[in-house]
């Protein structure tokens, strides 16, 4: 019986951590502008996150999307849901400036041509993060390369070690020394 209580006193000191741990990292986001929080008109707290995504197609049809961030900490790719490129819009940012952001740091070896027009969508669900019910405004635009390939790009081989999981697909990051840096995206080209 005792070492049953113990556990659940366990348990719920593990769980009161990840609380928070959560709430301290939606305070950061907040602070730094990523993020704003209001009511939902019921009395709950809304966050409410701006942001630009970009579908950027090439050549030969294929478009890019993120598959995974590298973790130097634990050497491998960390592999998320697939999506299109894409930033948090910052306090005071235009959607126009956050996409230049993106395709002037990130992208830009792949020179990006925007075009196609610009549209906005509104999702609501609790975020994966933060267990909150957010409101994700998305301004997405258009893009293409004519670049058969990346310049500057590294392709990491298939399978390559931490690497299993993407056996048939090529991945790339759009920085060199990706393996010396935290957190940097890793993309793929993939059809429809």
């Amino acid at each position: 019986v005792v070492a049953a209580c113990a556990a659940a006193v366990l348990a719920q000191a593990a769980r009161n951590a990840r609380k928070l741990k959560a709430f301290r990292e939606l305070e950061k986001e907040v602070h730094e502008g990523k993020c704003y929080l209001t009511s939902n008109g019921h009395g709950s707290v809304l966050r409410v996150v701006n942001l630009i995504t970009l579908r950027l197609e090439r050549w030969d049809g294929k478009f890019c999307v993120e598959v995974g961030k590298w973790s130097l900490k634990e050497g491998v790719v960390k592999q998320t849901r697939a999506r299109l490129p894409g930033s948090k819009m910052r306090a005071g940012e235009l959607a126009m400036q956050a996409l230049r952001r993106l395709t002037g740091e990130e992208l830009s070896v792949l020179n990006p041509q925007i075009g196609g027009g610009t549209f906005v969508e509104v999702e609501e669900a609790a975020s994966d993060s933060y267990g909150v019910p957010t409101r994700y405004v998305k301004t997405n635009f258009i893009a293409k390369t004519s670049a058969p390939t990346a310049k500057d790009t590294s392709v990491i081989p298939l399978g390559a070690e931490g690497f299993e999981v993407f056996q048939d697909i090529e991945l790339w990051v759009a920085q060199e020394d990706f393996l010396d840096n935290d957190k940097t995206s890793v993309y793929a080209w993939v059809t429809d």
